[in-house]
């Protein structure tokens, strides 16, 4: 049976900053590579950087901003930058270093700067998030810089300059090797030389680099180097005398041009860093062999992508897709992929056998063994227009015209620049693309009668997928409307996870009670998940779920829940579709959100949910589940839970009797019912709370605070300020001053009141101090100087007036049992100490047994203990029996062992030394 591909409509990723320059500024991007043991690893997000504006990196499993980096305006970028995210073993804090090479606008000034900050991700200092910003004057040259690549040394240690060198090369083939922290250069070289000795009819200065990367010899051997014994050798006998300096072993891999447009594959073998050799006598370059590339010949632009595992290596000249095998000792044509209407403008490889192509106005997969089409997809419009983002753009990209950046095969996404926006393909591959036994081999049956040859913008299943498409919508409608538990089992077969619902569609209906047939999906994997999730699909069901409202009268707008399964819920927030920016993407392609000022902002989904069931049970579930959430959606659930137990205030109560006093007879009579009503749904509320809801909010209370804690303290502070008053925020600082004394902080260990504690209180966490100081600090901090000296006083109910010394003694009281804590368990450890040596004193005494029934007179007499406990903590043990003399060891006497012990020492005694 074939397995399917098929590619969804582009959305937008993030929408990038316009250049300085406009006329001549560029925007370039590249995906984040993680670095921990020697072992490189793609991350889930791209670096993006616009010239003369800021470098930024952007998280694409859930697209949020991650962090960014200004740049002077007047400055522009020579190449793609590079970021690298380094984990340190036995450091509880990553590093994250990005380097880029900028130009001054004169280009008579290179450097090479570097960004560097210590990220903790469950920390709240706001010193470890600081950036470091370091630069490197490149020599003047009339040779721009072509790229520049990360080396793997020392990837452990902590020093950056010891744990990597940046390999800067240059158009003209010269490459140039800088420690990590731009401190110091380690070598240069120039690769074009080494060429022109190879090839004596080629000169160094006609050669010019048209592709460079980095790989390593490990996953070399696997295709590139796996027939090329003499390379292998050329490397050095040091990879075979040690085998960890394998991976230390980093190939350059560089495509070069020469005058007569002859084009040449060239690898390099860099100088390795190990412990066991020394740098100094490795210095340089090594040449290992070059491949003329056939039927290249051009003067145009060519565009490459190595694949050293397989040793393939693809080629984009004219609008024209060439793939070569190097795995021989010849290079031989795989394929060649022509265009049909318009010539290719990029590509990105997703698998062994299959290329992402994009045209002008379509893109397409393509099997690269058997030359066959495998999906398309048109782009008439603009992908940003097709994704809900209807602004102008001004910098005169073509309409449709995607530059791709990578491919992240774990999520099934392919990652493009479109203009100054980062766009998103959803590639939906079958579960065999994803198989490592699989991923060198090609299928004939999936290239049955899908011919190159035909147009791509019609492929031969066009038709048929549209047709799947329309009758699962309308399956997937019917079932909304009628049974929203055989929508679960619908979507768990399509999932391979086995279901049984759990869904309640309205407030005023009970959540059913778990039995055997109504239990949790059994999530085994989120990269599963993720895996056999299309997005289109997803973000369909997510357009069902939600809805936009819009109140004329108010002048505002939102969004409501119109059914809820914790099923469906769970599995859009594993697999990252549970977001502000995913509901409003959603909505906007199916139309319900049509102005372009309408936002579905962070926290309206906590709102919802609340709406939904203001018993807070999905929200308390929400919380719960290891999954990301925005630091608005989990303030918004606190100001939730603040609002379900603050009382309503004696003066709002005094202006409604007050109010309703002066309304007419008539009017009064009018609202009886209504306000009857009204009091019997509080009623009914409060009774429901009483029974299961306080147990429920204090749970969902402390996984709020938790969740706030992993956040920043100046992020807090903001959005404390943004979505709670003043009032509110009192009431969160009273709640905590609950937990601080509750968690018996402010009490100390001699106290009366802890006999009284019951057992299954359990003991407070050693974490939960740091929590509520750090929460209490941000709470004080978001009412500000202002709010308590003046903003606070006029509200009598809140009585804060000693509020702030109730703290300072709680807080001097807290510091007291910590320390009181501490030396407790100083003490504790003494004790233990002691006791060991005691046991081991007193297995090393030979202890003779008495028998009272055999011994008159025999009275068994307790073990005098001292109740102070010697210097050095260590037990006195009994004299040792042997002595050393010229023959060898002898037992001692009786009496030369009463005499060793009379001389021994008191535990605590004072000699008087006279001087």
């Amino acid at each position: 049976m074939a397995d399917g591909a098929a590619i969804e409509t582009p959305f937008t990723l993030a929408s990038l900053p316009k250049p300085f320059d406009p006329t001549v500024g560029s925007t370039y991007a590249a995906p984040v590579f993680g670095l921990r043991a020697q072992k490189w690893r793609k991350r889930p997000e791209i670096v993006a950087s616009v010239d003369g504006d800021s470098i930024t990196i952007y998280n694409v499993r859930n697209p949020r901003l991650v962090t960014s980096y200004a740049l002077p305006p007047q400055s522009r970028l020579l190449c793609a930058p590079c970021s690298i995210y380094r984990k340190i073993t036995g450091r509880k804090a990553a590093q994250r270093a990005t380097y880029a090479v900028l130009a001054n606008a004169t280009g008579k000034k290179t450097e090479l700067i570097c960004f560097t900050e210590d990220t903790i991700a469950d920390s709240t200092d706001l010193s470890a998030d600081q950036q470091v910003k370091t630069s490197y004057q490149l020599p003047t040259s009339t040779s721009p810089v072509f790229a520049i690549h990360a080396l793997a040394s020392h990837s452990d240690n902590d020093a950056l300059g010891l744990a990597l060198d940046v390999a800067v090369t240059y158009a003209d083939g010269s490459v140039e090797c800088i420690a990590g922290d731009l401190q110091q250069k380690r070598w240069d070289a120039d690769a074009a030389r080494a060429i022109a000795v190879v090839d004596s009819d080629a000169a160094p200065s006609a050669v010019k680099v048209e592709y460079a990367t980095i790989t390593d010899v490990t996953s070399a051997k696997k295709g590139l180097l796996k027939n090329r014994e003499d390379a292998l050798a050329l490397i050095g006998g040091a990879v075979s005398l040690d085998p960890s300096v394998e991976l230390n072993t980093p190939l350059l891999a560089l495509v070069t041009v020469d005058e007569e447009e002859l084009r040449r594959f060239n690898l390099f073998s860099l100088p390795s860093r190990s412990k066991d050799i020394i740098t100094s006598a490795h210095q340089g370059l090594r040449h290992l062999f070059s491949y003329e590339l056939p039927t290249s010949s051009s003067s145009d632009k060519a565009t490459f992508s190595l694949q050293s595992s397989a040793g393939k290596l693809h080629q984009l000249l004219c609008g024209v897709i060439t793939t070569y095998d190097l795995s021989g000792t010849v290079p031989r044509i795989l394929s060649v992929l022509t265009p049909h209407t318009q010539a290719h403008q990029s590509f990105v490889r997703i698998s062994a056998a299959l290329v992402l192509a994009a045209e002008s106005t379509s893109c397409a997969i393509y099997d690269t063994k058997y030359s066959s089409l495998q999906a398309a997809l048109s782009l008439e419009s603009d992908p940003l227009e097709s994704a809900g983002d209807k602004r102008k753009r001004t910098d005169g990209a073509t309409e449709g015209s995607l530059n791709f950046v990578t491919f992240f095969s774990d999520l099934g996404l392919a990652v493009a620049l479109s203009g100054n926006a980062l766009v998103g393909l959803q590639i939906n591959l079958s579960a065999t693309a994803y198989k490592k036994s699989k991923a060198n081999t090609s299928l004939l049956i999936n290239s049955l009668g899908k011919g190159s040859k035909k147009a791509l913008v019609a492929p031969p299943n066009s038709e048929a997928s549209a047709q799947d498409w329309e009758s699962w919508k309308q399956t997937v409608d019917s079932l909304i409307d009628s049974d929203v538990a055989a929508l679960e089992r619908f979507l768990a077969a399509e999932l391979e996870l086995s279901s049984a619902p759990k869904h309640y569609k309205s407030t005023t209906q009970e959540p059913e009670e778990l039995d055997e047939d109504n239990r949790m999906w059994p999530v085994r994997d989120a990269r599963f998940l993720v895996q056999k999730t299309e997005r289109r699909k997803a973000v369909y069901i997510l357009s069902k779920m939600f809805t936009w409202i819009v109140v004329p009268d108010k002048g505002q707008s939102s969004i409501s829940m119109n059914f809820f399964t914790a099923n469906i819920f769970r599995w859009l927030a594993v697999t990252g579709y549970m977001s502000a920016t995913a509901v409003e993407r959603a909505l906007r392609e199916t139309g319900a959100i049509q102005s372009t000022a309408s936002r579905v902002r962070p926290g309206d989904i906590m709102k919802a949910v609340n709406e939904l069931d203001p018993e807070m049970h999905v929200m308390h579930e929400w919380l719960s589940w290891p999954v990301y959430l925005e630091i608005e959606e989990v303030i918004v659930a606190l100001a939730s839970l603040v609002d379900s137990l603050e009382d309503p205030s004696p003066t709002a109560v005094t202006k409604l009797i007050t109010s309703k006093s002066e309304e007419s007879s008539v009017e009064l009579e009018t609202t009886i019912q209504a306000e009857t009503d009204a009091a019997e749904a509080d009623l009914e509320f409060a009774l429901s709370a009483l029974d299961s809801g306080l147990s429920v909010r204090s749970a969902s209370l402390r996984t709020v605070f938790t969740r706030l804690h992993s956040f920043p303290s100046r992020s807090i502070v903001e959005r404390l300020r943004t979505h709670l008053a003043p009032r509110e925020v009192v009431f969160f600082i009273q709640i905590l001053r609950i937990e601080l004394a509750d968690g018996g902080w402010t009490s100390k260990y001699t106290d009366s009141d802890l006999a009284h504690r019951p057992e299954e209180a359990g003991s407070p966490s050693d974490h939960s101090i740091a929590i509520i100081s750090n929460l209490l600090n941000c709470a004080i901090d978001a009412i500000g100087t202002s709010g308590w000296l003046v903003g606070l006083s006029g509200d009598p109910d809140l009585q804060t007036d000693n509020m702030l010394e109730t703290l300072v003694v709680e807080t001097s009281a807290a510091l007291e049992t910590c320390i009181e804590a501490c030396s407790f368990g100083v003490f504790l450890n003494d004790f233990e100490r002691f006791s060991n040596t005691i046991h081991a004193s007193q297995k090393s005494m030979a202890i003779k047994k008495v028998d009272p029934i055999k011994t008159p007179g025999f009275e068994e007499t307790p073990l005098a203990v001292d109740p102070v406990l010697p210097l050095g903590y260590k037990a006195q043990g009994p004299a040792n029996k042997m002595r050393m003399t010229s023959t060898g060891q002898v037992e001692k006497s009786r009496g030369l062992r009463g005499k060793e012990l009379s001389m021994r020492v008191g535990k605590y005694s004072l000699d008087r030394i006279v001087v």
